[in-house]
């Protein structure tokens, strides 16, 4: 084989050399390009991910401020606690509890389930004090509830639910700028992603 190269004219020899020199180029370009085209693959599935994730945290979010307010606002509205607690597990899914800025989104939606609850265990006169009490022992940090009452006040069963849902309202404002905030840094990331 060595010999028949070597009795080629100069001219085949460079033509030869050319067509190898090609050949072999072609060859790693085609591997490289096949490593990029995996790797694009990949980086475009886990970006459209992100963005099916996100979207879902944005309707599960809005679901789940829509059913407080309107609870918060509308005496004769009733809530599912199933059903928040359903939109609540599927937000907390799709946070890492171990960053501190989701951390504290599973804190507000923690204290406000304890929040609802507690509001619907209620059946007797209370003072404001024992409502804080109950609230601090059930998890919830009593330097964050406002007193709008002295805490010796007495509130009535309709005065004591009256008090909770200001709570809720304020906790779920809380909530809500923290979520929008949230969703606004995450879809900053996806596009320096794209």
């Amino acid at each position: 084989m060595i010999d028949f190269f070597l009795d080629l004219p100069n001219k085949d020899k460079v033509t030869f050399i050319g067509i190898i020199i090609t050949a072999t180029t072609s060859f790693f370009t085609l591997l490289i390009s096949l490593k990029l085209n995996k790797r694009s693959s990949y980086i475009n599935s886990i970006t459209n991910e992100r963005i099916n994730s996100m979207t879902h945290l944005k309707q599960n979010t809005a679901n789940y401020i829509s059913i407080l307010k309107s609870f918060i606002f509308n005496e004769e509205s009733n809530i599912s606690i199933s059903k928040l607690y359903n939109l609540k597990l599927h937000i907390e899914y799709q946070l890492n509890h171990l960053k501190e800025r989701e951390k504290i989104i599973i804190q507000r939606m923690d204290n406000l389930y304890i929040l609802i609850n507690y509001m619907h265990s209620i059946n007797q006169d209370n003072t404001v004090k024992t409502i804080l009490i109950e609230l601090t022992n059930k998890g919830i940090d009593m330097n964050r509830l406002p007193i709008p009452y002295t805490e010796d006040t007495r509130l009535g069963i309709k005065s004591s639910k009256e008090y909770l849902k200001r709570l809720i309202n304020m906790e779920l404002d809380l909530l809500e700028a923290d979520l929008k905030n949230h969703i606004k840094v995450e879809w900053e990331k996806i596009k320096k992603e794209i």
